[in-house]
């Protein structure tokens, strides 16, 4: 069984497994409110219900929210490199674009086109 709870800016649930002999086990699990209103309760008490069943039976979870929030972003393309690449200033901005490039793109001949173009047209600095 799980009952909600709350006090001073947190919301959660205590989980509660019970056995026909009249021995039980509970524990609470309380989290911080994103909002302080029953919408963020009702998130919270929402998590708290997941993750309490979860931890109460040893069940391992899986990050759904945490999964999609640090997917992996698309690669860089080779006109996204050219044009960081162009929007290089000076020399030092140039050689900061191009170590931080990927080594596929580095031997990409439109990427060192871009480069060795921009190169000629940057002054060093000294």
């Amino acid at each position: 069984m799980q009952f909600p709870i709350s006090g001073e800016g947190l919301a959660g649930v205590e989980t509660i497994i019970m056995h026909e002999s009249g021995e039980f086990i509970s524990g609470e699990f309380l989290l911080k409110c994103s909002k302080n209103d029953p919408q963020g309760m009702g998130s919270a008490i929402t998590y708290a219900r997941r993750y309490g069943l979860q931890s109460a039976c040893g069940i391992p979870s899986e990050d759904d929210d945490g999964n999609a929030a640090s997917a992996k972003k698309p690669a860089m393309t080779a006109m996204t490199a050219s044009n960081k690449i162009n929007d290089a200033k000076t020399v030092d901005a140039l050689v900061k674009v191009w170590n931080s490039l990927p080594i596929d793109l580095k031997q990409n001949e439109s990427v060192i086109e871009a480069k060795n173009e921009q190169k000629s047209t940057l002054t060093p600095t000294k």
